[in-house]
């Protein structure tokens, strides 16, 4: 059997979302799409929420035993796989040593609540199976910005969690998307959610440009005038406000923002590499003095 067939018959859909610091791992879809589906921004609110049975990803587990080569990673595919009770995740962990022994570390996207639905004894039980990194959908830190888009969780509840899965020591990565708030909000996303990382120690903060889908709550907020979308200088301007009001302490994270003026993606780190990352916001800010949605482009630029 060629390969391409082997992952034809391994995932159920022609596309599937990964954090970026995923790439190179191994992936075993146990689930399809989002518990909650509930947030305005979100083009998961789409997809048909599914969990695939033991004996499904049993044979999903095999199909991926033939093309894994020497990989040790394995991430569980699914917008919140620690959704799902901990004894089935367990026993996922148990199958999947079977077909996939060479697999040493398991990691998942997960909500807040997931985590904070965990005991304590739950957590330390799924890093005793392999599990190191969670991948929380943060978004802001400004209760007011989460209300509006319905994601149905909490600043407080972010920093819980956070702090649970690192009593776990279970590494956790974050992702923020600036311009959640909108021009009437930013101000605050910046502040709260600077406020936020200042109380965690994450593994790896991801900051996701925010994109208005097509048949969101979003999209119809921004067409009813409900919500007033930021350009991508006035994002990346939030963006530099936000990391400036950081007071992060301890070890140092990877920060990415993937989506800088629609054109670049700035990395560093934090706390560190604070000053180097205002610079480079500078450095871009003074290079685009309007939106680069407003510039004509004759050919590629490139920023040094």
């Amino acid at each position: 059997m060629e390969t391409q067939d082997i992952y034809n018959l391994m995932y159920d859909h022609a596309e599937f979302y990964r954090p970026p610091r995923e790439e190179h791992s191994a992936f075993l879809e146990i689930a399809y799409g989002c518990r909650w589906a509930g947030c305005a921004f979100c083009d998961f609110i789409k997809d048909e929420y599914k969990v695939y049975s033991l004996k499904e990803i049993s044979r999903k587990a095999q199909l991926l035993s033939q093309v894994i080569g020497d990989q040790t990673r394995l991430h569980f595919l699914g917008c919140d796989p620690l959704a799902l009770p901990t004894d089935f995740l367990l026993d996922v962990f148990m199958l999947t040593r079977r077909y996939l022994p060479q697999v040493k570390e398991y990691s998942m996207y997960a909500r807040s609540d997931d985590v904070l639905e965990k005991s304590g004894s739950e957590l330390a039980a799924l890093k005793r199976a392999g599990l190191t990194d969670v991948h929380v959908g943060i978004e802001s830190g400004a209760d007011e910005v989460l209300a509006m888009h319905n994601k149905g969780e909490t600043a407080q509840q972010m920093l819980e969690a956070c702090l649970a899965l690192e009593r776990a020591g279970i590494a956790c990565h974050i992702s923020l998307i600036p311009g959640l708030g909108g021009r009437r909000l930013s101000k605050l996303h910046a502040e709260k959610t600077a406020q936020l990382l200042s109380q965690i120690h994450p593994a790896s903060i991801w900051c996701i440009g925010l994109a208005i889908w097509e048949g969101t709550p979003l999209a119809d907020m921004v067409r009813s005038g409900a919500f007033d979308a930021m350009d991508y200088r006035e994002m990346l301007e939030e963006l530099r406000y936000m990391i400036s009001l950081t007071g992060m302490k301890g070890p140092d994270c990877t920060f990415t923002d993937s989506s800088v003026l629609g054109l670049y993606t700035v990395e560093g780190k934090l706390p560190s590499g604070k000053e180097d990352l205002l610079h480079v916001c500078d450095h871009l800010l003074a290079a685009y003095p309007v939106a680069p949605d407003e510039i004509r482009y004759d050919g590629p630029s490139v920023i040094g």
